[in-house]
């Protein structure tokens, strides 16, 4: 059985910042996150912050698409990302490694994905 995923945003309502993932489970997930900013201990610190100086009523999130097979899930979550530029602090919380280290994740998303083997000089 193939693998489904939800790719879902958190967002601040006050100033429309948003944080956005992938998960199998999303009640779940969205529990850890919860934990998680209540103990203080959310991996992204700005998201953290915000957290802290507001409150739980000011969040909301938002299923951006659901029934994603796992190998189209993580291009499409990074396709939201790029969108909505939640790796800029001035629009998101994500500190996602993958968007930081490519730095340029527009230029990326550019490229033409072809499944199935490249032809060589060989055949």
């Amino acid at each position: 059985m193939e693998e489904i995923r939800t790719c879902y945003a958190i967002q601040n309502k006050k100033n429309l910042k948003m944080y956005i993932g992938l998960t199998k489970n999303l009640q779940e997930r969205i529990s850890q996150h919860l934990c998680l900013l209540k103990r203080g201990k959310h991996k992204s610190q700005l998201f953290q912050k915000e957290f802290n100086e507001s409150s739980l009523e000011n969040f909301q999130v938002f299923i951006l698409e659901k029934n994603l097979p796992w190998d189209k899930a993580y291009k499409i979550e990074l396709d939201y990302m790029v969108k909505y530029k939640t790796y800029d602090e001035k629009y998101g919380y994500n500190t996602n490694e993958r968007i930081k280290i490519m730095g340029h994740a527009e230029k990326f998303l550019k490229f033409n994905i072809v499944e199935g083997l490249p032809k060589t000089l060989l055949d």
